[in-house]
């Protein structure tokens, strides 16, 4: 729709107008009670849309304005992420940012298109604070404790920051060398680029993470301790699949307001190294499967073990 004279001022949000007067929308406020479910999420997405744009617009990515657009934001449930749910959850709130890969999917996720401008300031964001590092998606977390789990298609690199009023909910991280100082005991395996072992205990270290950025390796084994209060996390990584992200969607992943180096040789060198480590790691745990398998077989007795083997 074009601008109008008649109309004195019109912001164009997510390809709606908004009327504006004193930065406020024109038409009156509706409850979540006198509009449908799908109705009150657009309008909240919208409202949160013109926040994140006025931010953005006036440089503002301080802690407390990106907190102020998440608590705006609608943030949707997601029943998809088994690997991060707690025993008994059924969803989680959550969306990706940026680049997702999926299958042989790879491209700019839905909830990007959704949220242009808090893309844009949750990329500032980062982008202001740990300058140097890059990446292609953000994973915005609400209001959950991530059960023990590994990022498998991480590069590897990550960095995250929780907001909120909450006390508690620290990130427990393996330490690469097994060499924390706060030990874990895990309940159930984990098979990922490592064998995580059930009944096996791990060293690790606990960090609060509330308005504090912290870097670690996704593809080790973390969680979130329990909580209480309001908390967000965002998590910023580069997706190993980001040499196959085609031409259009790097496009939009700038024009997102990300700014991240696709021919960087040092990514290409972290991207290498991962896909020999996950060459070893499987090499190693299929012969532990071939050796168990070797001894179950012997116990059967001596000539089924030697017909076995040959």
């Amino acid at each position: 729709e074009a601008q109008t004279p008649e109309v004195a001022s019109r912001e164009n949000v997510g390809g709606v107008l908004w009327e504006l007067d004193s930065a406020k929308p024109k038409v009156e406020p509706a409850s979540s009670e006198k509009l449908p479910p799908a109705a009150s999420s657009k309008r909240r997405r919208l409202d949160a849309e013109l926040g994140a744009r006025r931010a953005c617009e006036a440089g503002d990515t301080s802690t407390a304005t990106v907190l102020q657009a998440l608590e705006a934001a609608d943030i949707p449930w997601n029943g998809s992420r088994k690997n991060v749910m707690a025993d008994g959850i059924e969803s989680v709130q959550g969306m990706l940012l940026g680049i997702y890969a999926f299958g042989a999917n790879v491209g700019v996720s839905n909830a990007t298109d959704r949220n242009p401008w808090l893309s844009r300031l949750l990329a500032a964001f980062a982008q202001e604070q740990n300058p140097g590092f890059t990446f292609t998606s953000i994973q915005v977390n609400k209001n959950y404790a991530a059960r023990p789990h590994v990022d498998k298609n991480n590069l590897g690199t990550s960095i995250i920051i929780g907001l909120g009023s909450y006390e508690g909910g620290d990130l427990w991280a393996h330490d690469d060398e097994d060499n924390g100082d706060v030990s874990f005991e895990l309940k159930e395996d984990i098979s990922c680029m490592y064998h995580y072992r059930s009944g096996t205990t791990y060293k690790g270290r606990d960090v609060d993470i509330r308005n504090q950025w912290l870097t670690f390796n996704g593809n080790r084994l973390h969680f979130t301790r329990p909580f209480v209060g309001d908390r967000y996390s965002l998590v910023y990584f580069t997706s190993d699949r980001y040499a196959h992200v085609p031409e259009g969607a790097r496009v939009a992943l700038g024009t997102a307001g990300f700014s991240f180096s696709w021919a960087s040789a040092a990514l290409q060198e972290s991207l290498k190294e991962k896909l020999d480590e996950k060459k070893r790691c499987r090499e190693a745990l299929d012969a532990e499967r071939r050796e168990k398998l070797r001894l179950e077989k012997e116990a059967l007795g001596h000539c089924f073990a030697r017909t076995w083997s040959r």
